[in-house]
């Protein structure tokens, strides 16, 4: 009995040392990213194509993915209408110029969600994955279909603290076409 009492303690001291990302603490940083794309430019919105879901990874880290389009108001025309060359080379400039406009989002949030996940060690990762939304028809020379982004929650933490040059060689941002 004493024995089954021992192991009964320890699988549950075992169990309250795995760090575990709290549910509400992701649902917070994900509404508020989705809430910073929708308000980036109101005049020519961002939108939000599948809204962003976040999950633990024991012993990596919070991971998050998103899905963007970098012009909401760009919808195909009806009865087969489509658009002109010109109106394609503007929709894909404009998408290539918010790429920046859309990392610094990321990168804010980044250190928002090191600083909410309170659970999260500082040695695990923050991590965000975002698929941006593409039109069949479009010129996507130079346009990534993805854009990943991570770092350790501490150097995070030391970014939001003031001090950037944590993030210089902590901060990894891939862009896959």
């Amino acid at each position: 009995m004493r024995r089954t009492g021992t192991l009964i303690l320890l699988a549950v001291a075992l169990s309250a040392s795995v760090p575990r990302a709290a549910r509400q603490e992701m649902i917070q940083i994900e509404r508020t990213f989705d809430s910073r794309v929708q308000s980036l430019n109101p005049d020519d919105p961002f939108s939000v194509m599948r809204p962003t879901l976040g999950l633990y990874l024991e012993n990596y880290g919070a991971v998050f993915t998103a899905e963007v389009n970098l012009l909401a108001a760009q919808f195909p025309m009806p009865f087969g209408h489509e658009y002109t060359r010109e109106q394609r080379a503007r929709f894909r400039e404009k998408k290539l110029q918010r790429i920046a406009t859309l990392k610094e989002t990321m990168q804010q949030t980044l250190m928002d969600a090191a600083g909410i996940l309170s659970s999260l060690p500082p040695e695990q990762s923050v991590v965000f994955g975002v698929s941006i939304f593409r039109w069949k028809w479009e010129d996507t020379a130079g346009l990534p279909s993805q854009i990943i982004m991570q770092a350790p929650r501490r150097a995070l933490l030391q970014a939001k603290a003031g001090r950037a040059e944590a993030l210089k060689g902590a901060l990894k941002v891939e862009q896959i076409e």
